[in-house]
């Protein structure tokens, strides 16, 4: 039997997986690509040894200088790497003086107990669920100076809110986003929204929160996290840590049983495996890998709506489905021409007539009458009319 890492396997094949990865993410990538994987690379951070991260000792120093009221927190990663830059470049003691003169409000449980494990002692200690709770909280109270702990790079709606409140502002990023990946990461959320991956890697929770922060400067927060609730994109994680932020605003992701990468690109073999898709038609075995579509030996390539609407047409095992009910499976129709086209086009590609249309009714696939109508193989939540 071969390795796991054998080369030239195909379980991934006709797989879209973006990979936030900056550290290996290099070899995560080849991996994925060894086992067919089209990947669409986003490193999400970059991480600066701490007695040699210049920009965050300024802001601290900036901050202390300035003396704030209160801080808000976004990461409980971001508040640890922060305080351990601080202590590293002898600033800790200044950093754990001034924080326990302020009021703190910290978002989630994680950066709650960070407070604790750091022996942070502030004057009152505020946990919320979403960053602009904690601006609400903050322009409830009396603080003018605010400092902000930032996700990876500036969030401009909470510093933008408090600045439009006319409180100064003093933010710090213990982590961030690479020069030149920022564009990266912004074509990885509108790639999702588009429903043109099939599945994100996140290797750490402060690559998370980078990413998060990207989509939410973008206006595709909302349409970002839809994808991933609805699994249309499936977030795959090393571990419970990396889950959590995932959870915190409703995404379930899949986590392998253990924190390593060779275990990711197992856990998205074995997801490719059950999405795989075979069904006995008039013309042939068919057979739907991903956005791979293999017929009389052919493969096809498909849009994201093509293969939403043939895995709809496959779920229905036969039986006719209704331009209405297509319209609403399929991500990014907005009404029945659009439908017609992608129909259309999808019937161009294919070499033989899988898609007919029944007059005033909708659409039906042609399986083979033996069949009874019903698809062999692999049928879960792929095959379903949602994906």
């Amino acid at each position: 039997m071969p390795t796991f890492d054998s080369p030239g396997l195909q379980e991934l094949r006709g797989q879209r997986i973006g990979v936030t990865a900056s550290r290996r993410g290099d070899d995560l990538c080849s991996a994925l690509e060894r086992h067919g994987a089209e990947v669409l690379h986003a490193p999400a951070l970059t991480l600066v040894p701490v007695a040699h991260d210049v920009p965050l000792m300024n802001a601290t120093t900036a901050l202390l200088e300035r003396r704030p009221q209160a801080l808000l927190v976004s990461t409980g990663y971001g508040l640890r790497r922060w305080l351990e830059t601080a202590d590293a470049t002898g600033l800790g003691a200044r950093l754990r003086e001034t924080v326990g003169q302020l009021d703190m409000v910290v978002r989630g449980a994680k950066a709650t107990g960070q407070v604790a494990a750091l022996d942070l002692a502030p004057r009152t200690l505020t946990t919320v669920s979403h960053l602009s709770d904690g601006v609400d909280v903050i322009l409830r109270g009396p603080a003018r100076c605010v400092g902000v702990q930032l996700p990876g790079g500036n969030d401009d709606h909470a510093v933008q809110r408090l600045l439009s409140a006319g409180r100064e502002v003093q933010a710090v990023v213990p982590y961030r986003l690479r020069p030149s990946g920022r564009d990266a990461v912004r074509t990885l959320v509108q790639q999702a929204c588009a429903r043109r991956l099939d599945a994100i890697v996140f290797n750490a929770a402060p690559a998370v929160d980078s990413v998060l922060a990207v989509a939410r400067e973008t206006d595709m927060y909302d349409e970002f996290l839809e994808a991933l609730r609805e699994e249309s994109v499936t977030a795959v994680v090393v571990g419970e840590t990396c889950a959590r932020p995932l959870q915190e605003v409703g995404v379930q992701p899949v986590i392998p049983e253990r924190p390593r990468m060779a275990e990711v690109v197992r856990a998205l073999c074995a997801r490719a495996e059950e999405e795989q898709v075979r069904v006995a038609t008039r013309h042939g075995d068919l057979e739907l890998r991903g956005a791979i579509l293999t017929v009389e030996d052919l493969d096809i390539r498909l849009t994201p709506q093509q293969e939403a609407v043939l895995r709809a047409l496959i779920a229905a095992e036969g039986a006719v489905i209704s331009r209405g009910q297509l319209i609403k499976a399929v991500p990014g129709l907005d009404g029945a021409h659009a439908l017609e086209m992608t129909v259309s086009r999808l019937r161009r590609k294919l070499p033989v007539p899988l898609v007919r249309t029944v007059v005033k009714r909708g659409y039906r696939l042609d399986v083979a009458a033996h069949a009874g109508g019903t698809p062999s193989g692999h049928r879960d939540r792929a095959c379903t009319v949602t994906r």
